[in-house]
Formats: structure tokens, C-alpha cells, sequence
């Protein structure tokens, strides 16, 4: 299973871009680009990968999971159940997205299962506990 790391590496040599360049264009660091395609660092906050998979012109679904989806402007499915809770908490859109980007990331890396009804997922203490984290 290819990993955040490699699909950013493949997509930044495919373009055959350095390391540097990737960095720039995404306004993260360097070092935290090299950790993530070493394998030092599996995973980062949604704000860096949604910048790291703009600069990469590919969707974050597919820079989390390696998705068929390649397209940053591909229309997005957002579970009704997560519009509810959105709705129902005041989330803004941007939170929406995450919350779902999370639970997907979370459901790939799992070795049990590779399936979840987000349909039926209770959102609120996935929310609960992620809260802090989310800014």
C-alpha cells in the first residue's frame, strides 16, 4: 500500500519538480515535505495536505487514499449524515470536508476493514474528538 509520502514524491517528480519547488508552491517546509516522503512523518493536519495537493494540482481524497481521483476540482460527495451534523453544529464547509477527510484516512490505513457507511457514522464525538485539533 503506497503511502501520503509516496503519492506526494510521485506526483512532485511527475512534474519534476524539486523538493524546493513543492515546498514553495505549497508554503510548507522542506524538511516537513522530506519527512512526509520518507516516511518519518505518516500523516499531517488538513490545512497542510489541502495546500500540499493544490500545488500538486490533485484532489486530497486522492493525496489520502490514492483514489482514482486525480482532479482538485472533481465534485466532492459529502455523506448527508455529515451535512446534518454540519448543519445541526455550525460547522463551516471547510470543517465539513476534514471531519470526512479524516474519517476516510482513518478507514484506508485501518488493516480490518476498507469499508464504512458514512451514512450511518456518528459524527459528533468523531468531532468531539478531533475539535481540538481542527484550526
Amino acid at each position: 500500500m503506497t503511502t501520503i509520502g509516496d503519492r506526494i514524491k510521485e506526483r512532485r517528480q511527475a512534474l519534476h519538480w524539486t523538493l524546493e519547488r513543492l515546498a514553495q508552491e505549497a508554503q510548507v517546509s522542506k524538511g516537513f515535505l522530506s519527512d512526509l516522503e520518507n516516511g518519518r512523518r505518516k500523516t499531517a493536519g488538513g490545512n497542510y495536505l489541502k495546500q500540499i495537493s493544490r500545488a500538486l494540482g490533485v484532489s486530497l481524497d486522492f493525496l489520502i487514499s490514492g483514489g482514482t481521483s486525480s482532479s482538485p476540482d472533481q465534485p466532492m460527495q459529502i455523506p448527508a449524515s455529515l451535512v446534518a451534523f454540519a448543519k445541526q453544529e455550525n460547522l463551516p464547509f471547510s470543517v465539513a470536508v476534514m471531519l470526512l477527510q479524516f474519517r476516510r484516512q482513518i478507514v484506508a490505513f485501518r488493516s480490518d476493514s476498507k469499508s464504512d457507511d458514512l451514512e450511518k457514522f456518528d459524527w459528533k464525538p468523531f468531532y468531539e474528538a478531533l475539535k481540538p485539533h481542527l484550526k
